[in-house]
């Protein structure tokens, strides 16, 4: 909760290293039995300098399933699925 022009709300925050998030999330998720890892596809170009904007990124995003179902490879294709590079 952040006040916003003197009104409590709830709001939230960008971690301005949003590829080492992302990649925890991909950690933290490896390790469920629920949801698996799809892989990873390239969303926007790399922001690679933070002083220029609030966030630094390779651009990719991560992609995931529920473990009981299995990701079309129409869609796979489509998003372009890499591997996470461990």
């Amino acid at each position: 909760i952040k006040y916003y022009r003197h009104l409590p709300v709830l709001l939230h925050d960008i971690d301005p290293k949003v590829d080492q998030s992302r990649d925890m999330l991909a950690s933290q998720v490896s390790k469920s039995q629920r949801f698996v890892v799809d892989g990873f596809s390239q969303l926007m170009a790399p922001v690679l300098d933070g002083g220029r904007s609030d966030y630094e990124t390779d651009g990719k995003i991560l992609v995931l399933s529920d473990a009981s179902t299995k990701l079309p490879s129409e869609v796979i294709e489509c998003l372009e699925l890499f591997p996470h590079a461990s």
